[in-house]
């Protein structure tokens, strides 16, 4: 016999169980009302639920719902496993959004447009990144990126056409704006966007002419409103 405790962690989990049943129902087209919870599960492409071993454990959590429901003496679970579940339940059907995932623009290594090349590509060294905003106070002008360097001041034979430490980014926007990077690109998101939103930006098909890079956050997505922050691809599964 379970204890009153253990029958409300029961009945919790339940509840917890049919949010989640539910929300995958809501999601996938054409499913049938008697299909199984297990069966959503194998057949979903939500990027939560394919990461790591959050699939297995779902299908652990319909066993375990089956034998509760079945007979509500024998099992119930223990506080860790039903926290881990309404933690994966919430994450599932309350994705979190841009501003949630960004890094935000007090944490990002950018450059100011009055600055000069050499100034981002010391930043690129001494911090190991590939991309350096270009600012003008807080709103995007550019990006500048190895790319940027290859194929703007560096000539076929490997000479640079222009002193780095001389050149200000103010004499260059032409050749900083995202629309001219020649083999990767960039977008703007509204904070709004939820996550599953967020990755569609990141394409994987070996075939597209250019990868993205980075996401750019704004308040509505506009590239004329003031950054709050960016995204690339593993801030991303940070938070799966």
């Amino acid at each position: 016999m379970l204890t009153s405790e253990q029958k409300k962690i029961n009945a919790e989990f339940i509840h917890t169980f049919n949010q989640l049943e539910s929300y995958l129902k809501s999601k996938e087209k054409g499913t049938d009302r008697y299909q199984s919870f297990s069966s959503l599960v194998n057949q979903s492409n939500n990027k939560i639920i394919n990461h790591g071993e959050n699939r297995q454990f779902l299908f652990l959590v319909a066993d375990l719902r089956n034998i509760i429901v079945h007979n509500n003496e024998v099992a119930y679970p223990t506080l860790e496993f039903m926290a881990k579940f309404k933690q994966l339940v919430k994450k599932i059907t309350h994705p979190l959004t841009a501003e949630k995932v960004m890094i935000p623009f007090s944490q990002i290594k950018m450059c100011q447009i009055e600055e000069t090349l050499f100034d981002a590509y010391l930043l690129m060294k001494n911090y190991h990144l590939s991309n350096i905003p270009i600012m003008r106070i807080n709103r995007l002008i550019g990006v500048f990126n190895e790319s940027t360097i290859f194929s703007q001041f560096i000539n076929e034979q490997g000479e640079i056409l222009a002193e780095l430490t001389k050149v200000h980014f103010v004499d260059v926007i032409d050749k900083i704006k995202i629309e001219k990077q020649p083999s990767v690109e960039y977008h703007f998101v509204s904070r709004k966007v939820d996550i599953y939103r967020l990755f569609d930006y990141f394409k994987t098909e070996e075939d597209i002419e250019k990868k993205t890079e980075l996401l750019f956050v704004t308040e509505n997505g506009n590239e004329d409103e003031a950054l709050l922050g960016l995204i690339s691809v593993f801030d991303l599964v940070r938070h799966l």
